[in-house]
């Protein structure tokens, strides 16, 4: 396959270096597998556009037991106070969990 890509002038892809999961060396945290239900919750932004172009950023936050989906908010600029705010309506409704992850991306 990739000497008919470098044959036709396609650039070859790089060889990716598998990642390694969290918590298997000492200085690395440990992520918390859920127990049940409201034990983890995770959250993380969905990027999309519109038909006319402009951008829609999307909230998620998910139960990570149940696989719930416990809001969806979508708005075109999302702030750390609007996270917070979600964040503490799902509590107020469900009661806190005993963790909450996010990737830490970008």
């Amino acid at each position: 396959m990739l000497r008919i890509w470098r044959r036709e002038g396609l650039r070859v892809p790089q060889k990716r270096r598998k990642r390694r999961r969290l918590g298997h060396l000492g200085h690395s945290c440990t992520r918390r597998v859920a127990e049940s239900p409201n034990h983890v919750w995770a959250y993380d932004f969905v990027m999309d556009r519109t038909v006319d172009g402009r951008r829609v950023k999307i909230l998620a936050v998910v139960d990570e037991y149940t696989r719930e989906c416990l809001c969806l908010h979508a708005a075109r600029n999302i702030t750390a106070r609007d996270v917070v705010d979600q964040l503490a309506r799902i509590v107020i409704e469900r009661g806190a969990p005993g963790h909450i992850r996010s990737d830490n991306g970008s």
